[in-house]
């Protein structure tokens, strides 16, 4: 993902690249399951090289685990150095959490969860390291 409006990751990516802070609706409590389109693609091909799981099974392939926003852009600062945060009104229709149930992926596929701190570290330290080269 490099910066698709629309989403919170590129969005944000977008207000660095322009030096604007990072806009937050209300405090950051509400949660997000950020999952990894890598993390997705190697779940995938487990999935199908395991002849155990029956066939058309339905698998929410996430983290499980919601991370607050005010959490992610903690992140982005580490990760950036300089990220200012702006804490703007709340949307007027707010999911404070949304997050998968993964409980049938581990019993099916008896596959590690990637956690969400670790799949975003891993993005963001990319994507900054992206930034430099095109920087530089």
């Amino acid at each position: 993902m490099r910066g698709r409006v629309g989403h919170l990751l590129g969005i944000w990516l977008d207000q660095l690249r322009e030096r604007r802070p990072l806009t937050i609706h209300g405090q950051g409590e509400q949660g997000v399951d950020l999952v990894s389109v890598d993390y997705v693609s190697q779940t995938i091909e487990t999935y199908l090289n395991r002849s155990a799981v029956p066939p058309l099974t339905v698998l929410n392939v996430a983290s499980g685990e919601p991370l607050p926003i005010r959490e992610v852009a903690a992140m982005f600062q580490e990760v950036f150095g300089q990220a200012p945060v702006e804490h703007i009104e709340p949307r007027s229709v707010v999911i404070s959490h949304g997050w998968a149930d993964v409980q049938r992926l581990t019993e099916f596929l008896d596959a590690p969860i990637m956690p969400a701190r670790a799949m975003l570290r891993a993005f963001l330290e990319e994507e900054a390291r992206t930034w430099q080269d095109s920087r530089d």
